[in-house]
């Protein structure tokens, strides 16, 4: 196996795991907009939102390395 396989399996295993632990509702409040929703797919959807982050600025650094 891909030691890069293995790492995200972990990572997304670590996150399901603390996601399900920590299932119950919270209130959210941004902008104006406040509704209530599972913490679990809160931390979910911030995952997600930090993988992608991640892949994008990964992308750009290998298309342009920085200066030295």
């Amino acid at each position: 196996m891909k030691p890069k396989f293995l790492l995200f399996s972990l990572l997304l295993l670590v996150v399901v795991v603390f996601s399900v632990q920590n299932a119950g509702m919270v209130r959210l409040r941004f902008l104006g907009w406040a509704f209530s929703a599972s913490q679990a797919l809160v931390i979910f959807i911030c995952a997600l939102v930090g993988v992608a982050i991640g892949l994008v600025l990964a992308r750009r650094w290998r298309a342009k390395p920085p200066l030295r």
